[in-house]
């Protein structure tokens, strides 16, 4: 505690010990958590996907056997009891349409997350010592308060690293293997109690015609819904809520988005031409391996964006929002991307040249192996960048605002920078 503070009232205690210590630490470790995460994705890829066909492997015995009908769910759960008794495991367990109503034999196995768990036990040991200080004011309900509140926020981490590794493991030929039924849901969450989708699977037949009335009618909420391969072209779905919604290989030509709140949906190889996603909200979307053509997308927010290898033919990216955005090996041909925010984004091996960045920011972006190459860089702010690491021939640079660059000494009059700017400049030889 600050040195001269006196706490004597147990509220005011408990105020200050939030915000002086609980809230920078939750923050903290969540950026730990985040770190360890992106550091490690490829092996705890791995071994989610083997846990993942473990369990396959048993569902699919049980039904050969006679034991087990088509699954409708299967679930992540967390059971906070057992957390506290130092458990680190998720039960993930298979399930027919009754769900937790389901009778007969159970098919589950466990999930262990202690990786993800040693940051909470660090976390909470820490605040734990400093508790003591506060001369009785925070006793162990208060604690335990604490505690239960760093395992919610280890859920959210880990609900977003498996709605990423969970597309792999759907790819197993294990998980293609089992009798499911025609809607199937992965949950993840407390035993229970709150807990999300993070993959849906529906193979009903859908009527491309019915579906784009009903996305038209304006319903509150669409969020889940599968709609693959279909034609929803000319549709205007202005405004619309549709979280963690997949369009794959739908035709969306000529549908006007605007305003709308795409969060976490994939539109991966979605026919996409003559779109207006005029600010849309697109974070964690998922646009891999897909053609943009003729589409307005000017002040969308696309932060954690997955964009790799997407080609953007005549776009509009007009101050978008492309924030630790993944953009390696896209494509821009004949664009705007006038005043767009590329910050801590990934444009590693991407053909920028051309295109007109006039105005637009370059913080902390990865940008080896990329090609600006006759790019209008005219206005564009680089703060920490390292042009070594990518191609800018007959790049146009003027009015630029350069802040902790790294630039060849044979390439640094391209710059066209003033005595005062190039301070900021580490010249490598």
């Amino acid at each position: 505690m600050k040195k001269g503070l006196k706490i004597v009232e147990r509220s005011e205690a408990l105020k200050h010990f939030e915000e002086e210590y609980i809230n920078p630490y939750v923050r903290e470790m969540k950026k730990n958590i985040e770190k360890y995460i992106d550091d490690h994705r490829k092996e705890l890829t791995e071994a989610f996907v083997e846990n993942f066909r473990t369990l396959c492997k048993k569902i699919k015995e049980m039904q050969k056997e006679g034991r087990k009908g088509k699954i409708a769910y299967i679930t992540y759960s967390f059971n906070i009891h057992n957390l506290q008794k130092e458990s680190r495991d998720y039960v993930v367990q298979a399930y027919g349409n009754e769900w937790f109503l389901e009778e007969g034999e159970e098919c589950k196995i466990s999930y262990n997350v202690g990786w993800l768990y040693d940051f909470l036990d660090d976390f909470y040991g820490r605040l734990f010592e400093i508790s003591k200080k506060y001369m009785g004011n925070i006793n162990a309900s208060d604690m335990d308060q604490v505690w239960k509140k760093g395992v919610i926020h280890c859920d959210v981490k880990l609900l977003n690293f498996t709605k990423r590794a969970i597309k792999e493991a759907v790819k197993t030929e294990e998980f293609k293997a089992l009798d499911k039924e025609e809607v199937l849901e992965i949950r993840l969450g407390q035993e229970k109690g709150y807990n999300e989708i993070i993959y849906k699977m529906d193979t009903r037949v859908k009527d491309s015609k019915k579906i784009k009335e009903w996305l038209e009618y304006g319903e509150k909420n669409y969020s889940y819904s599968v709609l693959q391969n279909l034609d929803l072209s000319g549709g205007n779905y202005k405004g619309i809520t549709c979280h963690n919604a997949d369009f794959s290989g739908s035709n969306l030509s000529d549908s006007n988005f605007e305003g709308a709140s795409l969060i976490e949906s994939v539109f991966v190889k979605s026919i996409i031409n003559g779109v207006n996603f005029y600010r849309s909200s697109l974070p964690e979307t998922d646009f891999s391996d897909t053609v943009l053509e003729n589409s307005d997308l000017q002040e969308a927010g696309l932060r954690l964006a997955i964009l790799a290898r997407a080609q953007f033919i005549n776009c509009n990216l007009n101050n978008a929002k492309l924030y630790s955005s993944d953009l390696s090996y896209c494509t821009f041909k004949n664009s705007f991307l006038t005043n767009t925010k590329f910050y801590e984004t990934n444009l590693e091996n991407a053909d920028l040249s051309g295109n007109n960045f006039m105005g637009a920011v370059f913080f902390r972006t990865k940008l080896i192996g990329a090609d600006l190459s006759n790019a209008d860089l005219t206005g564009t702010e680089f703060i920490n960048i390292d042009f070594t690491t990518f191609k800018f021939d007959n790049a146009k640079f003027a009015n630029n605002k350069v802040k902790e660059i790294k630039v060849y000494e044979k390439d640094l009059y391209r710059l066209n920078l003033s005595e005062e700017q190039l301070e900021e400049v580490t010249v490598v030889k």
